[in-house]
């Protein structure tokens, strides 16, 4: 009898990806994108506001600027206050994505608020297509799935703060969706073997991403997850399923995180205590899911108790609506099928009410989560809304728009009552968002056969809802807007051959373009904008505040000078002799407003340049060398021949004028650790003059050419970890991919 050969399993392939699912992801991330390019035809600097004009913009300026120069951006040459741009870590220096899609929007000739807007549309596009991609994960229909793309990307919090102000915050949050549903596939009991690996790559983009809050986010989802697999299951090692993903994904972002622990290092960040009641979400804000309008207190920046609208709880009406219909209607089957999910929503929003300290403060950064979650359950919750209800949904509470109307009316009537919709515009924009509920109401009743037009009429509303409240809201009055001039990409009238000390307020007090009509765009280089045109300042923009330049003149987040230090320091320290000469500044830039709190003149060797609306500019007579032989203190002078002065790299001839003593090099750039020296191929150490800036001391009677490199620890050590992880997960994809799949399963997109 012949022997019968087993059955053979089912191989899952990329080719059984339904094609409707990847053209409704597209098709999410086009809604998005389109949304927001008529966004940016209503207010053309949608983008571009605060620290995205401070920050963000110039540092990518000059990434774009590095690539073009064949090098990697981990240094910036034009700011010391933001020299390393790899340690800042919310520049995503080591994500493939955000430095490719700087390299290729940068390539064309666009205006700095086009610049901003494409760069935050790419990646609302990419988490557009993840929220709907971790929705038909769960086998969500597709009009139920666009809503929860639709949410995740264009929710107040991401519009306000991530796409057009923290970039970091987006950048990281994009790949959010994408890692979750590749950690939910990886955790399934059928399907490919090679599913653990799938988070890999999304686990490395989001951490390179450049956001530690979105880490830990993504670290409380994976908890979840695992505690839901542990129990659901009751067998231990169904959480493991998760851990190659993670861990492989931490290898390959290891350059990013150790980049960030190495130069949080004695920063100020690292020092920051509990700040207590910084942009928490307040208790009573939460009406604001229905109206974004709801005006409340809130503590903002500094803890300034003041009146704030809900505009960061702005999530297209339709998650709130349906989460209060569906608690009320379906109940148990609702608190049955979504538990999971509730226990997460209630976790995200705790933690977006709890006090945070350092790098993790102002909570309200995990509204982004909520968001996307509340829009996870509403979507669920839709499917088994229509399941439950008949086909005719009436005029009744079976109506979803009867509750639209309920909850916004009710929330409107409050607000009526509490003198918030005093003025015409208020109440205009309060009795829009019942009307929409109220033909919501009326469609659904209706038109009770068209299916198809239900299923799709909440992505609707959710569009209506946000554009109005986009476009009748201020989306940035919590923040600083200023008048940058598209000029400042040139030097004129800086030298790009002197380093220069800017002496200003700070900017979001002082330099609103809704308090004065002062541009920047001549003198003064507030921030980082220094790296626009490559003009060297000590001056940068920078939350970490690493230890240095930054502490000794004791530089505010937006690089102003306290200006005790003036007193201090910059003037007593600004002869031939003094710290300044010794660091190489030998420009200094006075804000016309900073002018007259100079307790006294500059010293006969700097003359004033230049005058303009906006400052003066001072240069030193004689300019220092960017390389140059210390004086006294038993060293000798040499003769100094700088062949390369790059971002990394400092290539110099040097001979001394006298043999009988050593040589201390000092270096006009600040000091990280990671430098390397040699001189002729023998090693020699690299130490730190006064905690600023590098120094290489020459032995007596040597010379010869001398060859200082920046090659820091986080980059050689996590470089080697993140080549050792791409090598593992090939192989490991290969291995298993090889192997028989587990079931029958397939996944979807």
């Amino acid at each position: 009898m012949k022997r019968q050969e087993p059955a053979r399993t089912h191989r899952w392939r990329l080719t059984q990806t339904p094609y409707n699912d990847i053209l409704g992801a597209l098709v999410a991330g086009g809604l998005a994108a389109g949304f927001c390019l008529l966004l940016l035809w209503r207010k053309p600097w949608m983008f571009w506001v605060d620290d995205y004009q401070l920050s963000v913009l110039p540092v990518f300026t000059d990434v774009a600027r590095s690539w073009s120069e064949g090098e990697l951006p981990l240094l910036s040459p034009y700011s010391w206050g933001c020299g390393n741009l790899a340690g800042e870590f919310q520049y995503g220096t080591f994500s493939v994505f955000v430095n490719a899609a700087v390299v290729a929007i940068w390539s064309f000739a666009l205006s700095f608020e086009q610049q901003a807007a494409a760069l935050s549309i790419t990646h609302l596009f990419v988490l557009a297509a993840g929220g709907y991609a971790l929705a038909r994960g769960r086998d969500l229909p597709a009009a139920a799935a666009m809503i929860v793309g639709l949410v995740a990307a264009l929710n107040g919090w991401i519009i306000c703060w991530g796409a057009s102000d923290w970039f970091g915050a987006l950048g990281a949050f994009a790949w959010l969706p994408w890692s979750w549903w590749a950690l939910e596939f990886a955790i399934r009991r059928t399907g490919p073997r090679w599913r653990a690996l799938l988070p890999a790559p999304f686990v490395y983009l989001l951490i390179a991403g450049g956001f530690p809050y979105t880490v830990l986010m993504l670290g409380v989802v994976t908890a979840w997850l695992g505690l839901r697999a542990l129990i659901e299951s009751r067998d231990w090692r169904a959480p493991l399923a998760l851990v190659p993903g993670w861990l492989l994904g931490l290898g390959l972002s290891a350059p990013a995180w150790l980049s960030l622990i190495e130069t949080s290092r004695g920063s100020r960040r690292a020092s920051e205590v509990l700040l207590p009641r910084q942009w928490l979400v307040p208790f009573d804000a939460l009406p604001g899911l229905a109206i974004p309008s709801w005006t409340v207190q809130w503590r903002r920046f500094e803890e300034v108790l003041d009146l704030h609208a809900a505009v960061e709880l702005a999530n297209g009406l339709v998650p709130t609506v349906v989460l209060v219909a569906a608690a009320l209607i379906l109940r148990k089957r609702f608190f049955i099928t979504c538990g999971w999910e509730l226990g997460l929503l209630t976790v995200a929003l705790a933690m977006s009410m709890l006090p945070g300290a350092g790098m993790f403060r102002f909570s309200f950064r995990w509204l982004p989560l909520f968001h996307l979650i509340s829009a996870l359950i509403a979507a669920q919750a839709l499917q088994h809304w229509r399941v439950a209800i008949s086909r005719r949904p009436g005029w009744g509470l079976h109506n979803l728009g009867t509750w639209t109307v309920l909850i916004t009316g009710a929330t409107a009537l409050v607000m009526a009552l509490t003198g918030q919709l005093s003025s015409a515009a208020a109440r205009q924009f309060a009795l829009t968002f019942v009307a929409i509920g109220a033909t919501w109401w009326v469609l659904e009743a209706m038109l009770p056969h068209q299916r198809n037009f239900r299923a799709w009429l909440p992505n609707a509303v959710v569009l209506g809802t946000l554009f109005l409240t986009y476009t009748r809201m201020d989306p940035h009055a919590a923040v600083a807007k200023f008048a940058i001039r598209d000029d400042l990409n040139s030097p004129v009238p800086l030298s790009g051959d002197r380093l220069y000390l800017s002496l200003y307020q700070p900017p979001p007090l002082f330099y609103r373009t809704d308090q004065t009509g002062w541009s920047f765009g001549a003198a003064v280089r507030p921030g980082s904008t220094s790296m626009f045109a490559g003009v060297h300042l000590v001056n940068g923009y920078s939350p970490v505040s690493p230890a240095g330049i930054g502490r000794l003149l004791d530089f505010g987040t937006h690089g102003n000078i306290n200006p005790a230090r003036v007193e201090e320091i910059v003037l007593p320290e600004s002869g031939p002799d003094g710290l300044l000469a010794e660091l190489g500044i030998d420009g200094i830039i006075v804000a016309w407003d900073f002018d007259f709190k100079l307790p006294g003149p500059l010293p006969a060797e700097w003359q004033i340049v230049h005058k303009w609306s906006d400052g003066y500019v001072y240069h030193r007579a004689a300019p220092r060398p960017h390389v140059r032989a210390r004086r006294g203190e038993g060293f000798t002078s040499a003769e100094i021949h700088v062949v390369e002065n790059s971002r990394h790299r400092v290539v110099a001839d040097v001979s001394p004028t006298d043999s009988a003593g050593p040589i201390a090099l000092l270096f006009s750039r600040p000091f990280f650790p990671g430098y390397k020296a040699s001189l002729d191929g023998e090693q020699l150490p690299v130490t730190v003059y006064r905690g600023l800036i590098p120094t290489v001391e020459i032995p007596a009677g040597r010379s010869g050419r001398l060859e200082i490199v920046y090659r820091p620890m986080p980059l050689v050590v996590g470089g080697s970890v993140a080549a050792v992880s791409a090598v593992l997960l090939i192989i490991a994809f290969v291995v298993t991919a090889c192997r028989p799949a587990e079931g029958l399963e397939t996944s979807r997109l």
